[in-house]
C-alpha cells in the first residue's frame, strides 16, 4: 500500500495508465488489421439448418433468437460491417 500523492503511488499510477494506453494501442492496431482483410462468407444449407432447428431440443429466448438471425446475417458476408461482439454466441452450460 502507498500513501496516495506519494511518490511510490504516482510512479504506479502513471504505469497502469502507460499500461492502459498500450492496450488500447494494440486493440486498435487489431481491429485496423481484421478490417483490412477480406473474409469468407458462408452460405447456409436451408435444408440442413432447418433440420439443425427442428431437432433442437430447447426454445430459444427472444434475445436468443435476434442474436441466432444476427449472426446468421453477419456470416454471409465477406467482410463484417464493423465488429459486433454483441454477436458473439457464447454457450452456456449449467450441470447440476
Amino acid at each position: 500500500m502507498h500513501r496516495l500523492g506519494s511518490g511510490q503511488w504516482q510512479k504506479i499510477r502513471d504505469k497502469a495508465e502507460k499500461r492502459v494506453f498500450d492496450v488500447a494501442a494494440e486493440l486498435l492496431d487489431l481491429h485496423a488489421k481484421r478490417a483490412a482483410r477480406s473474409g469468407i462468407a458462408f452460405t447456409i444449407n436451408q435444408d440442413e439448418y432447418s433440420a439443425f432447428i427442428q431437432g433442437f431440443p430447447f426454445e430459444e429466448t427472444p434475445d436468443q433468437e435476434d442474436a441466432i438471425i444476427a449472426v446468421l446475417e453477419d456470416m454471409k458476408l465477406p467482410k463484417a460491417k464493423k465488429i459486433n461482439t454483441e454477436n458473439s454466441l457464447c454457450p452456456l452450460t449449467i450441470f447440476i
